[in-house]
């Protein structure tokens, strides 16, 4: 009964998504639309943690991120730069409001830092992105062929512009504020998604952040890996 009604409701958000042209449809109506294209309800609440591991290139040369984010908020953060490891960065967020930067000595992430760091957890916000967004509001203002276009606030309050595809359901990219530079956007795109313990989730993502190009190429997606660090807020 389980899996007839998986394929119902799959079938349900495809029809939404086709007729989309003609059949008016809510804000959290595509969302959801975009979350059960990644996997069925119950396979995504019983994802507990993710690891990641990305190759990456920035405008200095190349780097590694790693990434261990579990489903309550807890993420381990590193970044590992082949052309200066003086710049290797390595930090841990215990909440949504708490966190630390590892070096000489320990120095607290402020809210702001702690937004940065959670915006790598690429594959667990999108598992969780009604979650992590809040206040949908369909463009009225902005029409894209290709898009469903999303207006949200992130938990930093701000507004961001959040597109969902027409074809495929899948959210496509995320456009907002630099919260460090107002006057510099931040576009993150998603791609190469594929099939991983049933659920689909991107192998690439590439960030625009003002004239500066990031790139990610996932070599390894972990889902409720016994590899997954938790440091303890005590150490």
């Amino acid at each position: 009964m389980v899996f007839g009604r998986t394929i119902f409701v799959l079938g349900f958000y495809s029809v939404l998504f086709s007729c989309c042209g003609t059949k008016p449809v809510s804000a959290l109506e595509i969302v959801n639309a975009s979350l059960y294209k990644i996997g069925p309800k119950e396979i995504r609440e019983n994802i507990k943690n993710i690891v990641t591991v990305a190759e990456c290139i920035g405008p200095n040369g190349k780097y590694r991120t790693i990434v261990h984010s579990d489903d309550l908020g807890y993420t381990y953060f590193k970044q590992i730069k082949d052309y200066d490891s003086k710049q290797n960065y390595e930090a841990v967020i215990y909440n949504d409001t708490t966190g630390v930067v590892f070096g000489d000595t320990l120095q607290e992430l402020n809210e702001e830092n702690i937004f940065v760091i959670r915006s790598h957890e690429f594959h667990q916000m999108l598992l969780s992105i009604n979650k992590r967004y809040n206040d949908f509001e369909i463009s009225k203002d902005t029409v894209s062929k290709d898009d469903h276009i999303i207006h949200a606030k992130t938990a930093l309050g701000k507004s961001c512009s959040l597109f969902f595809n027409k074809r495929h359901q899948y959210l496509d990219k995320i456009v907002l504020v630099n919260p460090d530079n107002a006057n510099e956007f931040i576009i993150t795109q998603f791609t190469n998604w594929k099939l991983i313990n049933q659920i689909s989730l991107p192998y690439k993502v590439s960030i625009k952040q003002g004239d500066n190009y990031y790139h990610f190429e996932f070599k390894e997606i972990l889902i409720n890996s016994t590899n997954f660090i938790k440091i303890d807020n005590n150490q």
